[in-house]
C-alpha cells in the first residue's frame, strides 16, 4: 500500500492528531487527556488562554490537579508555555509537521466533517470512611494569604480577575498550611471542591477573598474531616458524600 505524507496545520486536523498522539502516552492520564484537550479547543491564531479556573471547571476537576497535568504536559513536550504579567499564560499546543495518508485500497474524501471530541473525566477516591474517634487537631501557624487590591468582589469575579500565578501562589499557601497539620494533598483538593461549590454563582462579596478561604479552612466551616486519636485525619459523612459526588462527576 502506497502513502501519501501531507503537511499539518494548526487546524481541526491537528488538533486531532495532538489529541491522538498524547492518548498513546502511557505517561499520561485522562486529566491531563482533557487539560489539553480544552487548551486544544480554545486554541487559535494567538495560542491558546484559558486560566487555571476556566479549565477547572471545563474539566471538572480543582485546580491544583489542572496545574499538575499542565505541568506534566510542558515537561513531555506536548505544549509550550508563555507567561505573562498579571494576565493568564498562554499555550501554544505542539503539532505534528505531517501525517502519511494511504493512497492505494483505500477511499478518501475531501467532504470531511468536523466532530467534537469529548473526553470524560473520573477522579480517584479520597479515602475511606471511618468510625469518628475522639478528635485530636494539630497545630500549626495560620496561613499567609497573599495581599488583594481590597474591592469587594463575588468569588467569581475574584477568581476571573486573579491571574494564574496569583492563583497558584495562594493555593501553594493553602497547600503548605494542610501539610504542617498533617492534611494531605487530596483533602486539600476537596477542600477547594467544597469552597467552589459553596461560593460559585454567589452574590456575597469580601474585600479579601484569600483571607476568607483560610479562615474557613483553620476554622472548620467544611467539616470535611477530623482529626483521629493517632493525629490523622479521616472523612466525616459530609467530605464521604463530597468526595463521592466529585468523583462520579
Amino acid at each position: 500500500m502506497s502513502t501519501n505524507e501531507t503537511p499539518v496545520r494548526d487546524g481541526w486536523v491537528g488538533k486531532f492528531l495532538a489529541l491522538r498522539n498524547a492518548a498513546a502516552d502511557p505517561k499520561l492520564n485522562r486529566t491531563d487527556l482533557a487539560v489539553l484537550a480544552c487548551i486544544l479547543d480554545h486554541h487559535g491564531s494567538g495560542g491558546a488562554k484559558p486560566g487555571y479556573q476556566r479549565m477547572s471547571r471545563m474539566t471538572q476537576v480543582d485546580r491544583r490537579t489542572v496545574i499538575r497535568s499542565v505541568q506534566r504536559l510542558q515537561s513531555l513536550g506536548y505544549l509550550t508555555i508563555e507567561g505573562r504579567d498579571r494576565q493568564t499564560n498562554i499555550y501554544r499546543p505542539v503539532f505534528p509537521t505531517s501525517v502519511t495518508w494511504p493512497t492505494s485500497g483505500v477511499a478518501v474524501t475531501s467532504d470531511i466533517q468536523t466532530t467534537e471530541l469529548v473526553v470524560q473525566v473520573s477522579l480517584p477516591l479520597v479515602g475511606q470512611l471511618s468510625p469518628e474517634p475522639e478528635a485530636i487537631k494539630p497545630e500549626a501557624e495560620p496561613i499567609k494569604p497573599v495581599r488583594t487590591n481590597r474591592r469587594l468582589l463575588t468569588y467569581d469575579k475574584w477568581c476571573e480577575d486573579s491571574t494564574d500565578e496569583e492563583l497558584k501562589c495562594f493555593e501553594d499557601r493553602v497547600y503548605a498550611y494542610g501539610k504542617r497539620i498533617n492534611v494531605s494533598e487530596h483533602l486539600i483538593d476537596l477542600y477547594f471542591n467544597w469552597a467552589d461549590q459553596k461560593w460559585s454563582g454567589d452574590a456575597k462579596k469580601y474585600k479579601d477573598w484569600p483571607r476568607v478561604i483560610c479562615r474557613a479552612l483553620e476554622e472548620d466551616w467544611h467539616h470535611l474531616w477530623r482529626f483521629g486519636p493517632d493525629g490523622n485525619p479521616y472523612l466525616t459523612t459530609a467530605g464521604e458524600q463530597l468526595k463521592r459526588s466529585t468523583s462520579a462527576s
